[in-house]
């Protein structure tokens, strides 16, 4: 209980509590998803592909949007709000 006490205390402490409405992060930069694929399971949509960035596999669950981006480009934002650019 002390430690939680002493960290309350640091300066430059800001609590949040998620009950409280908070400000929007901004959005973080787009990133690139090559050679993918989507795919639908009842009402989730899933599109797998290579992260263009890290060239890893990755496959995005729950793509809470997808529709045009900048430059007409596909996109989708993941459930984190994190918008991948669908690269042809």
């Amino acid at each position: 209980m002390a430690d939680q006490i002493m960290t309350a205390q640091m300066p430059g402490f800001r609590f949040t509590d998620p009950a409280i409405a908070q400000p929007e992060a901004p959005a973080a930069a787009p990133r690139q998803l090559k050679y993918w694929s989507a795919y639908r399971s009842g009402p989730t949509l899933s599109v797998s592909g290579m992260d263009a960035e890290t060239g890893t596999t990755r496959t995005i669950t729950g793509v809470s949007s997808l529709g045009p981006g900048p430059d007409s480009a596909i996109c989708i934002t993941d459930g984190e709000g994190q918008r991948w650019e669908l690269v042809l």
